[in-house]
């Protein structure tokens, strides 16, 4: 499998580095290079001769850089986003995008519930009168309970559903909001806004896409709209949030109580903001999908979707379904 065409060894580009086990399964299939740039000309050169692009969470995967590639036969995320990826110039070339959208669902989804919960309980804002010896005063910092609550949740695919279904395990009520999720084909209430979600909840959980229609959907004016004191925890795409300050300022006015975050529009994010200087912030390195198991999971299904491809096969699943359907070909 390492040879593409003319029995020429197979170029195998990493736009980010990868552990060495996974390296060394990619290097069975062909010669793995790897490059650390962000810059889409010296990405598009380095792209030149590769039959594979493996993108992680920064690479620009753009149109020029794909066209770049005319020997590139399949584009691989270690990952579910593909924001950063061109689809339509994928699917123009017939170019499968691999995905690994089941890998990391406990993870992130547990991950989630954690923030929640330990944000409700307002556990470091306790740590820190803990640790001050302000013990008098912890009757301040008002608790909420996850039982007899309502949960939302906001983009009720793989991992909203498993939120969901772990949140009412801890006995809560939930709400989701999603557009492309009818009510019958639910186990929860369906809200008809992210709007009535944030209002009628006191925890909320992000598990959007992120798109042209939900990029910087969570800004001042719906934060407006929380209910006092409220935790929001976003462990999908940092871009759903318009700002940090938009997060500060509803912590500031009270409409929110707790902020977790595991994601961010521009990462590292700047670690100097007032945001992260808040106790009622929890604030994680993008590594909630990123368990031994869901890791191990997620490259698995990534290399074994790449070698599918290869040998001339349908990957289980693709970000660009079309480009099996034939549709690709008509463009």
């Amino acid at each position: 499998m390492r040879s593409g065409k003319g029995g020429q060894p197979r170029t195998i580009l990493c736009a980010g580095a990868l552990p060495d086990h996974v390296g060394a399964r990619l290097a069975t299939m062909g010669a793995v290079v790897t490059t650390d740039t962000t810059d889409e000309g010296e990405l598009a050169a380095a792209a030149a001769g590769a039959a594979v692009i493996v993108a992680r969470a920064n690479a620009p995967l753009t149109a020029t850089v794909i066209d770049a590639a005319s020997g590139l036969q399949v584009v691989a995320r270690s990952g579910t986003g593909t924001d950063n990826v061109d689809l339509q110039a994928a699917t123009a070339r017939g170019i499968p995008v691999v995905v690994t959208p089941d890998a990391g669902t406990d993870a992130v989804a547990e991950g989630a519930v954690a923030m929640l919960c330990a944000l409700g309980k307002r556990l470091t804002q306790l740590t820190a009168l803990t640790r001050d010896g302000r013990w008098a005063d912890r009757d301040q910092i008002g608790l909420l309970d996850i039982a007899g609550s309502r949960v939302g949740v906001v983009g009720y695919g793989r991992i909203g559903r498993r939120v969901a279904h772990l949140m009412r395990a801890l006995g809560a009520e939930v709400t989701f909001f999603d557009p492309y999720v009818t009510a019958e084909d639910a186990l929860d209430r369906k809200a008809g806004s992210v709007a009535e979600v944030l209002s009628g909840c006191p925890f909320v959980s992000l598990h959007l896409p992120l798109t042209d229609e939900t990029r910087g959907v969570v800004d001042r004016d719906l934060l407006q709209r929380c209910r006092p004191g409220s935790v929001l925890v976003n462990t999908s795409r940092g871009a759903l949030v318009r700002s940090l300050d938009d997060l500060a300022d509803a912590l500031d006015a009270g409409w929110l109580g707790g902020v977790g975050l595991d994601v961010y529009a521009e990462e590292p994010p700047d670690q100097a903001h007032r945001l992260f200087l808040d106790p009622r912030v929890i604030a994680t390195p993008h590594l909630m999908a990123l368990s031994p198991a869901g890791r191990a999971r997620i490259y698995d299904d990534m290399c074994s979707g790449i070698e599918a491809v290869l040998a001339g096969r349908r990957a289980p699943v693709v970000a660009n379904p079309d480009v099996y359907s034939g549709r690709a070909k008509e463009q």
